[in-house]
């Protein structure tokens, strides 16, 4: 009895970590746009895998491809968000500032999704995507655009050119997160081919 008892948690076992494997991908993705390391979920979620399959599955050179996809989304955000910044006048320092307000912005904003995601219920699973998605990505621009703008007012700007400036780097910013997003679903793809024959 016991051994069947075991047998039967082992198989819900594995395919709860299948299906958090599979559900990581996404989650990663959309993380990205947030501002979080979606990229490096992509690469925990993928070796972890590799780990429990003898490194076959995805294979270990594809651990390596995803390692180097990922330097390159990231130089590429920070190239984007450089231009953006430079493009407006402002400084590096306004960047910081940005990416700074937009992370607190995304914080603030993910802490009130699931508040706001159990009124949701009431219009359904899209409402629920909607309050859920909204505050964090709303904040996220909010705090961001604050961030770059009290930089450049605290450099003497006038409030009408901090906020141009602020606007700008916000941009600029959100431009590299947008091509990092979509590198990080190219790499979550590659990690979804490879590993496709072991999942089910």
């Amino acid at each position: 009895m016991w051994a069947t008892v075991l047998g039967i948690l082992k198989i819900i076992g594995i395919v709860l970590g299948k299906m958090l494997f599979v559900l990581a991908l996404p989650v990663a993705v959309a993380g990205t746009l947030f501002g979080l390391p979606g990229s490096v979920l992509v690469i925990v979620d993928a070796t972890i895998y590799s780990a429990a399959h003898q490194w076959q599955s995805p294979p270990w050179w594809v651990l390596i491809i995803l390692v180097a996809i990922a330097l390159l989304a990231e130089l590429m955000e920070s190239l984007m968000a450089l231009a953006g910044i430079k493009n407006t006048g402002a400084t590096t320092s306004t960047g910081v500032w940005t990416m700074v307000g937009g992370f607190v912005g995304v914080a603030v904003g993910g802490g009130v999704a699931p508040l706001l995601g159990m009124i949701g219920i009431l219009g359904g699973p899209v409402g629920v995507v909607l309050v859920s998605v909204i505050p964090p990505i709303g904040l996220g621009m909010l705090g961001g655009f604050l961030g770059g703008y009290w930089s450049e007012l605290r450099r003497g700007k006038s409030p009408e050119d901090a906020k141009r400036t602020g606007w700008g780097a916000l941009l600029g910013r959100m431009s590299g997160s947008i091509l990092k997003g979509i590198l990080v679903g190219i790499m979550a793809a590659i990690v979804l081919v490879t590993t496709f024959p072991t999942l089910f």
